[in-house]
């Protein structure tokens, strides 16, 4: 996938989760991060009424529909196959 992006593409280590984002693993929200990341949405999610996303805590999570999570995010929808590669 990272050659589609640009850039490599790598697991994230806890402690550049939680200095990037400013939440601990597993419970990265999807907005109000320390630092401005991007986001990709997997399209598959779109034929879901409702989604379930961290809340800031390993714990926490909430509803949101795809259409609000786009909206809320400005994410890129994307199509990412079971391979990992992004298709067009």
């Amino acid at each position: 996938m990272g050659e589609h992006l640009g850039f490599k593409i790598k697991t994230a280590g806890p402690e550049f989760v939680l200095e990037t984002t400013g939440f601990p693993p597993g419970g990265v929200p999807p907005v109000a991060h320390k630092q401005q990341i991007l986001t990709l949405i997997d399209e598959s999610i779109m034929k879901f009424d409702v989604v379930w996303v961290a809340a800031g805590h390993p714990n926490s999570l909430f509803p949101i529909s795809p259409a609000d999570l786009h909206r809320l995010t400005s994410g890129t929808i994307i199509s990412v196959t079971n391979s990992g590669t992004i298709e067009s």
